[in-house]
Parts: structure tokens; C-alpha cells; sequence
């Protein structure tokens, strides 16, 4: 049995709230494709949308996020210097 996501284009162009920001009017992504993005493994962006490191949005049991919030904690290096795993990439 596979799991199969909701087509992307039905991701794009919605207001969510996460933690006082939005994602306002940002095209949304899986968080499959901020992994392959950002060469981070998909369980770790996983984890650090789940502790609110990345800015990101469950939307049922699906998390998206967008290519800004990726860019944005990438580019980050004072919250990349919590990270547990960057010295294993």
C-alpha cells in the first residue's frame, strides 16, 4: 500500500497561522520537498517543523511548508547552531 499526497497545486496560495506568522501567499510544498531542498534527511524537517524551528503547517495529517521558510532557517546560522545533526550532513 502507498501513500499517495494530495496534488501540490492544491497546496498553493493559502493563509495559514503557525505561531503569531503566516504563510501568507506563499506557494506551499510537502515537507518531502524541503527535504530534498535542503538535503536535510525528510524525518529531521519533519522534527524541526514539529518543534516549530521551520516555519510549517499540518494541513489533515499532511505538513507543508514553503521555499521561503526553507531559505529563511537554512539561511538561519544562529538556529542551525542547535541543530543535532548538522555535523552528520
Amino acid at each position: 500500500m502507498s501513500l499517495r499526497l494530495p496534488a501540490v497545486s492544491s497546496y498553493r496560495r493559502v493563509s495559514l497561522p503557525v505561531d503569531g506568522a503566516a504563510l501568507e501567499n506563499e506557494d506551499l510544498i510537502p515537507l518531502s520537498e524541503a527535504a530534498a531542498i535542503s538535503g536535510l534527511t525528510r524525518q529531521h524537517v519533519a522534527f524541526l517543523a514539529r518543534s516549530g524551528k521551520l516555519r510549517a503547517q499540518r494541513i489533515g495529517r499532511f505538513w507543508v511548508t514553503s521555499r521561503a521558510a526553507v531559505e529563511e532557517y537554512l539561511g538561519d546560522a544562529h538556529e542551525r547552531s542547535k541543530d543535532p545533526l548538522k555535523n552528520k550532513r
